[in-house]
């Protein structure tokens, strides 16, 4: 008798549920999407899977590329504020 792991399910607002979400919308696999953009399929895996908290911002752009959306939506951050703010420069 074998024992599965229970995995936990993906919160609704994690990179994993975006790209999961993102990839069924457009009908791609995980080995056409790391295809299309170059990137490794255990990349896009272990995002999907929750095992990658801070993936590649490069990466991540190649993915958004293929998938024709803006990197800051898949990242889940709102459009237009995707650089901080220097150190001691005003708001």
């Amino acid at each position: 008798m074998s024992t599965r792991v229970k995995r936990p399910a993906l919160r609704a607002n994690t990179i994993g549920s975006r790209l999961r979400r993102e990839m069924e919308t457009r009908g791609i696999s995980c080995a056409e999407l790391a295809k299309r953009s170059g990137v490794k399929t255990s990349f896009l895996y272990d995002i999907l899977r929750g095992k990658s908290s801070h993936p590649s911002g490069i990466k991540l752009a190649q993915v958004s590329a293929v998938l024709e959306i803006d990197l800051a939506t898949l990242a889940g951050r709102p459009a237009g504020n995707h650089r901080r703010a220097a150190a001691g420069s005003e708001p």
